[in-house]
């Protein structure tokens, strides 16, 4: 199950999320990032220090909502990230496109 908390004013959007995004977390990470994308923010820092798991569909999800973000010239940054993502992320080579701070 994915909980998620959400600040978004002045253009700028923390997320911090919670749980796992799975086939069921992945829809709803789908709508926070629908809602983040609506209400026009320029930058997005997701918070992942408490996110156990992530599965394809939610790094999809992740790289068309990069996508979408930067192509108005928005900035997406994603921090507090667990060792095993973190280690995930540097394997698919995430970290080239979309900085990581542990």
């Amino acid at each position: 199950m994915l909980e998620y908390k959400l600040n978004n004013e002045d253009g700028n959007a923390t997320v911090a999320l919670t749980g796992r995004i799975d086939s069921e977390g992945a829809v709803t990470f789908q709508q926070i990032l629908d809602d983040i994308d609506r209400s026009g923010a320029k930058t997005l820092v997701l918070n992942m220090d408490a996110l156990q798991f992530i599965n394809s569909a939610g790094i999809g999800k992740l790289l068309f909502f990069y996508k979408r973000l930067n192509n108005r010239g928005g900035t997406l940054l994603i921090k507090g990230i667990h060792d095993d993502i973190f280690s995930l992320f540097k394997a698919i080579k995430l970290d080239k496109l979309i900085p990581l701070e542990k």
